[in-house]
């Protein structure tokens, strides 16, 4: 059994749709696109949403703005301006990323640290990867092994770790050479590191694999109940899949199955659905149940993605062709495109013939397929490439460049 395989889906973020369809929830939570990137031939700077340049276009690269700074790359180093065009932090470091929660990652001399900002180094640039910091705390590597250190930069959970996951139910989970335990937010390792597998803790208990064996185990590390399954999937909205000899069901978060192993494959809830799929004639199809294991939409998908995010739609495949489909099934976007991603600000990325445009939720498409990739629209604005180069368009497709 491969690592992590009890997690199939983890749900709330759309990592990659496709090669060139990309979102995630943490831009779309934290874009807010007054001051727009525009580039001229091969100098970025911003402009207003009515193409007013308000910082000149003198930089290699930008990034969007958030809390109030923007990065920008000037002879090939990074620093941050203000809303005012001023280089409130010096173009000195090797890579950035933008703030969060106050504080930025920056890269010098091959090493990771933080700023705050104001410019200050807050925590020295000693890791080998480092993430932005959540509740207090974030996640760092020290030449492969990880731990966690609060906002003074002292580790709370020395790197000691192959992999920590998110804390959840007040543990998480943590692996060594192929093990896997939990700890809590002060390191101590309150279940031993000896599962082949774990899954998050959900109202006080946990799946865990143990050669082969499935159980679920209570925060004292008692095995509380035997699952008897060869596969055991993550709990999502109260519901986990389960496999035996090649069919498929749901358990409960006390592991009673409550819709019968049936299906030739399974994945989880996200809004109340599931995909799963049966043979039809000599072919799997796809279709979606709800939690009391009705079926809510026909069996005649040959692949089929989860309701994510509001829940309104998801992507489907017909023979070779992909579409979109509300929530009874009505292809919303019709399946003749090659690739299509979710909504988001209205409207959904397609592609054909090797180029990508825009549809809204009516199915018509507003921005016609002429770009070589797309990523998704957020507060109006969307990138794209064509001809080898970089930048933005509106809703309407006016772009925000010249060449």
């Amino acid at each position: 059994m491969q690592k992590h395989q009890l997690i199939k889906f983890a749900g709330g973020t759309l990592k990659r749709v496709g090669n060139k369809i990309s979102i995630t929830n943490k831009l779309l939570a934290l874009i807010k696109n007054e001051l727009i990137p525009y580039r001229k031939r091969d100098e970025w700077g911003f402009c207003t949403k009515d193409k007013k340049i308000i910082i000149e276009c003198k930089y290699q690269e930008v990034y969007f703005y958030f809390e109030n700074l923007a990065g920008i790359k000037k002879n090939n180093k990074w620093g941050f301006i203000d809303e005012n065009g001023n280089e409130v932090i010096p173009c000195k470091y090797e890579q950035l990323y933008a703030f969060c929660n106050g504080y930025a990652l920056v890269k010098e001399n091959g090493w990771w640290g933080y700023i705050d900002n104001n410019g200050n180094q807050v925590i020295d640039c000693i890791y080998f990867e480092a993430h932005n910091f959540k509740s207090g705390l974030a996640s760092v590597s020290d030449c492969g092994r990880w731990g966690l250190i609060n906002k003074k930069g002292n580790q709370v959970i020395k790197c000691k770790y192959d992999w920590i996951d998110k804390f959840e139910d007040g543990l998480a989970i943590a692996e060594i050479d192929d093990k896997q335990g939990y700890i809590d937010t002060n390191g101590n390792e309150v279940i031993k590191l000896t599962y082949d597998n774990a899954n998050p803790f959900i109202n006080g208990l946990a799946v865990v694999e143990d050669q082969n064996k499935f159980f679920l185990i209570n925060k004292e590390s008692k095995k509380v109940r035997s699952l008897k399954y060869d596969k055991v999937g993550f709990f999502e909205e109260g519901l986990a899949e389960v496999e035996l000899n090649n069919k498929y069901g749901y358990i409960n978060q006390i592991g009673d199955l409550v819709i019968p192993l049936k299906y030739d494959y399974a994945r989880g809830f996200n809004n109340g659905l599931a995909e799963v799929s049966m043979m039809e004639g000599y072919f799997d199809k796809y279709g979606y149940i709800d939690k009391n294991g009705f079926q809510i939409i026909p069996f005649i998908f040959d692949e089929a993605f989860p309701f994510y995010f509001e829940g309104e739609f998801a992507k489907v495949k017909i023979s070779s062709k992909w579409g979109i489909i509300d929530r009874i099934g009505n292809q919303i976007v019709p399946c003749i495109y090659d690739e299509v991603s979710y909504f988001h600000d209205g409207l959904t990325i397609f592609k054909i013939n090797g180029k990508y445009g825009y549809i809204d939720k009516t199915g018509q498409i507003v921005i016609d397929a002429m770009y070589d990739e797309a990523d998704g629209f957020i507060e109006g604005i969307a990138k794209v490439k064509v001809n080898g180069q970089y930048g933005y368009i509106n809703k309407k497709g006016e772009q925000y460049w010249e060449d």
